[in-house]
Order: structure tokens, then sequence, then C-alpha cells
């Protein structure tokens, strides 16, 4: 089956990818001192697009930058297609064409993106892809390429050799994804579970389990999957005029959680970051990267220090522990990222900074903005003068950078119309509604997926702006009556009507 059938036939369903935004391949280019083009106003080519499940969003919260994207499947392209023209998006063209086809009359962009591509075409089509990357790459330019690599791709590979082995006797795609499945459950409580092997089987029976059957499908189970080293890719892509920025996902790349013997020795035996990384990779059995690239003659600053930070918008979720925050300097202040993380602090600046954040969340705050009002918070607590406030700023600046490494605070260049109050009378944006009535994935202004039960599907066509919780509740109970939507049990009848009210009245406020 080549890879157009494959694509019409189970269509790859296609959603957003936050390490894909040009936001945040903007911001990363200007933290190592690049000058990439803002991206209120750039042009924006994804490779492989699918039905734009990741580049239509961006063009609706960007209208008046350029997007163009191109496929090879008739079906995605014809879907993407009718999107836009729903939506009434002016702004992005989706091709049905192939990657082979792509030349200078094509321009150049400010940053491409190929997601999920490159390590399931043929060699001629990755060499092509990494051509694009610098042929059609404004000087400025960043790409973002993601693939799948070795070490970890070494154990994964053998997982999906025996799936293709029983997925190799039928024809019918449903059949091979079900086959497989059921191949992997049987090897699971075949295999003794105390062993290696076992432990190893285990794991990734969790990852098949988790996935759906389009991605199974295709990452599994295509004709083609060719992980290779980080080092060999950076060896093709150094061919062909480009060097390596970072990573997109940059708190998988650094250090941090590796032994101070263990981060030493790698500063030993590195002899530049393209080593440092592959030998990172050995240690975290890595199986999937997502490298962005720029031209070689592009000047990277590899130390980026407090003076990157500036024009920068910073944001945080994190939540003080305790009602309130002691803002004194030397006093211990735990705030909490997530349920299984929190930090701790004693530095006045940082708690302050952590609670201007989390009072503004999702905004950003502009650097800027944020020390001053730091400052000002601080003013009966310090003696104010030039020392002091430079002091501060430098404290500040270089806890951020520690803290975003760590996955706590985001760096944008870009501010969303976010708002920060949820009124009388709610409303989500039109793309997040069009998506939802159509059973797409919803994606928010940080350009993630948001997960959406029955519930939320149904109530969002309604967040107008029109109607308050009373009436959405109103709404609800309606549909539940109709047996358009479900709350709780299938068999629920009347004498739940209480329980599946307060159901609908948490679910609504949720």
């Amino acid at each position: 089956m080549n890879i157009r059938t494959a694509y019409d036939e189970v269509p790859y369903e296609g959603a957003s990818f936050p390490q894909s935004h040009p936001d945040r391949l903007c911001m990363f280019g200007r933290l190592y001192g690049m000058f990439p083009a803002p991206v209120t106003r750039c042009r924006v080519l994804e490779l492989g697009c699918g039905w734009g499940g990741n580049l239509i969003p961006m063009a609706w919260h960007l209208p008046e930058s350029e997007f163009v994207g191109l496929d090879l499947s008739v079906g995605h392209v014809e879907k993407g297609l009718s999107v836009i023209h729903d939506l009434g998006l002016r702004n992005i063209r989706i091709e049905h064409a192939s990657i082979l086809s792509v030349d200078d009359s094509w321009g150049f962009f400010d940053y491409i993106i190929a997601h999920g591509i490159f390590s399931w075409v043929p060699a001629d089509v990755q060499d092509k892809i990494l051509s694009i990357c610098s042929k059609n790459l404004a000087p400025q330019g960043i790409a973002y390429v993601s693939y799948n690599t070795y070490p970890g791709w070494h154990m994964r590979g053998m997982i999906r050799s025996m799936m293709l082995y029983r997925a190799g006797q039928f024809d019918d795609p449903r059949k091979r994804i079900a086959e497989s499945r059921a191949l992997m459950d049987f090897l699971a409580e075949a295999v003794p579970a105390g062993d290696y092997y076992g432990m190893l089987i285990n794991s990734e029976l969790e990852i098949v389990k988790g996935s759906k059957d389009w991605y199974l499908f295709h990452d599994h189970l295509g004709e083609i999957n060719s992980p290779l080293y980080f080092h060999k890719f950076m060896e093709f892509a150094g061919e062909k005029g480009l060097q390596y920025l970072c990573e997109s996902e940059f708190a998988s790349t650094i250090t941090s959680g590796l032994s101070e013997t263990v981060s030493n020795t790698l500063g030993r035996i590195s002899r530049n970051i393209i080593e440092s990384e592959q030998y990172t990779d050995f240690i975290r059995n890595r199986f999937f990267r997502q490298t962005l690239l720029c031209h070689d003659d592009v000047s990277l600053n590899r130390s980026p220090g407090v003076g990157s930070l500036n024009g920068f918008f910073v944001s945080s979720h994190v939540r003080s522990e305790g009602t309130q925050i002691n803002l004194s300097p030397g006093v211990r202040q735990i705030f909490k990222v997530d349920e299984s993380l929190s930090i701790e602090t004693d530095s006045a600046p940082t708690k302050t900074a952590f609670a201007i954040l989390s009072d503004h969340w999702p905004r950003s705050v502009h650097i800027d903005s944020l020390e001053e009002e730091i400052s000002k918070l601080l003013w009966p607590l310090a003696k104010q003068n030039d020392a002091w406030q430079q002091q501060m700023e430098q404290t500040l600046r270089k806890d951020l950078l520690n803290y975003f490494a760590a996955r706590v605070v985001r760096f944008r260049t870009w501010q969303a119309d976010f708002v920060t109050v949820i009124g009388d009378k709610p409303k989500v944006s039109e793309l997040a509604a069009y998506l939802a009535l159509r059973d797409l994935p919803v994606t928010n202004q940080l350009h993630e997926v948001i997960k959406t039960d029955s519930l939320t599907r149904h109530l969002i066509p309604f967040l107008d702006g029109t109607r308050d919780v009373a009436s959405l509740l109103e709404r609800m109970s309606e549909l539940v009556s109709e047996r358009t939507l479900v709350v709780g049990r299938e068999d629920s009848s009347a004498q739940d009507a209480e329980a599946i009210r307060q159901a609908l009245i948490k679910g609504i406020d949720e």
C-alpha cells in the first residue's frame, strides 16, 4: 500500500502541536540570539499538513500572517479546504501536492514545519524535506522537523516487527490494526511479567492500548518507519547548510535530573553540542525528537543570559500552597506546579513574580511590566535604589531561565487574546465551537488540544455569549431528556433525575 493510498484509506486525525507553533520557534530563535520574523507577520509552510489540524488554528489566531500547507492525500486536502471555507479564512491555503514538487516558486518562509513525516517517507523525500528547510527558509528562518530516533527505537522497532508479522497476513486496514492489538495482548499474557523482556512487552502494550487506530496504523504499521541517531540526522542537515538550534521540547535535552558526576562527564567527553545531545540520548534511551534548525551561517549565542529575555512575555500557572504569600526575602514559599510537582523558593523577586503571574494566568506578562510590578510590591521590604533594582532583575531573570528549563514558566513573543475571568454569559471562540460541533480536536489559544468529554462537546456550541449558567443547565437537561446527551449510566432512570442535575451543574461549572 503506497503512502497516498494509506492516508486516504485510514485518514490521519491531525491536531495542533504546541511544539511546532511559530511563536515557540520565534522564542527559541530570539533566546539564542537570532532575529526571526515576528509571528504576527510571517510566512509559515507545513509539509504533510493533513487536513490542517495544526495549521488552521494558527491561521485563525494570527490573521496578518500567511500559512501554506501541502499534503499527498486527496481526502485530507478536501477536508481542509472545506474547513477553511467554513471559517472564512483568507490567510491560508492547503495544496494537494507532493513534497518533491516544492521548488523556488513557492518562495521563502520564516517558519517551516515537518511534523510526523520524516521517519515515514522514503530516503529521497527525506532528502527533499531538508532541502526545502534550506532553500525555502528565510535567512533568519527556523525549521521544525520531528523524527523517530535511536537508541529508543531499537526496542520499539522490535515490537513493530512483531506487529507487522501478524498484520502482514491481512489486507484490510481495520483487520491489521485489530490483529496487531490482539497479538500484543497475547504476548503480555504469555511472556513472564517478572523478567526484563516481559517488562518491555508490557510497557509497549500500554502505549499500544493508549494509541488510536489511525496513529497505530501509520506509526507502528506503516510501510516505512526509519529511525536514526541524532548525530546522523544532523549530518544530513549539515550537508544542506543547516545547523542545530535546539529542541522544541527544551526540557528534554538539558542535563537536569542527571547526577553531577554524569553531567561533568558529559561535558568532558563532548566536543560540541551535537555530541553532548547524542550522549544524552544514549543515557535516556530517547526515541523521538523535535529538532529546530536554522542556516549554518547564522551566529548563535549558546549560553542565553538575562539579556536574552528582553522583549519576552512570561506566564506561569503555579499556585501558592497556602492562602497568603510571604514576600519577605529568606522565607521559603512552596508553589504547586501540578498534582505531582511542587517547587520551593525563598527569593523575594521570584515569589512576587509567581504571585503576579498566577493572577494573570492564562495571560502572559511582559518582562518589563513584570519587573516594574515587582519593584512596586517589594518597595516596603527593600531600600530601593539603582543597585537594588539591577540586582533584583538579575536574580529574577536567572530564576526565570531555570524555571523555564523545568517547564514551570513559559516564554512567549506574542500575547493571544486571553480572558482571565469567566463572565456571566460565557463565550468560547468561534473556532472552538466549530471544531467541537464537527467532532474535531478542539484547540485552545495556547495551541493545545483540549480533552473533551460528551458534556463538554455538547456544551461548547451553546457558549456563544448569550446564555447564563441557568439557561445552559436548562439546555443540557433538555438534551439529557432527549437522550442526545447521556450523563452517568446509560440506564439512568427518572429516580436519578436529581443526581443527573447535580452532575450537570458540576460539569458545567468545571
